[in-house]
């Protein structure tokens, strides 16, 4: 077996959703400049999509060598919507930079978080406060 042959990338340049939706292509720049696609079947793009978070703690981590670093977005806007499941919501927070992210969240751990904020005062809880 041969290895993989290594592309370094310095930028994303752009990319293109299939119309189908069946995969997606990064068109990124290599060390030189030089264009570079990289075509990605929607499971390789779920599956990159939940990794990069954590690859980007962990390598913010290493950099500055602080275990506890952790990349923390500034959330501009929220909001709570209905489900067809009547004991579920969709919690969704966006940046100002417009990355957002969505959560299904049952209703009682959506009233349970609502009830901490007013309950606890935060500052008493120097390492944060985290209810199951």
């Amino acid at each position: 077996m041969t290895a993989p042959k290594q592309v370094d990338v310095n930028a994303l340049l752009d990319y293109e959703v299939a119309a189908d939706g069946s995969h997606v292509r990064l068109n990124l720049a290599n060390d030189q400049g030089n264009p570079v696609d990289i075509t990605l079947p929607i499971e390789c793009l779920k599956q990159l999509v939940l990794s990069m978070p954590v690859i980007l703690e962990q390598t913010l981590r290493a950099l500055s060598q602080n275990p506890a670093l952790r990349l923390v977005h500034t959330v501009k806007l929220w909001t709570i919507e209905r489900t067809s499941d009547p004991q579920a919501l969709i919690l969704s927070f966006r940046t100002p930079d417009h990355f957002s992210i969505s959560f299904r969240v049952d209703r009682a751990d959506i009233l349970r978080m609502a009830d901490s904020f007013v309950d606890h005062e935060v500052d008493a809880y120097p390492l944060g406060l985290c209810l199951h």
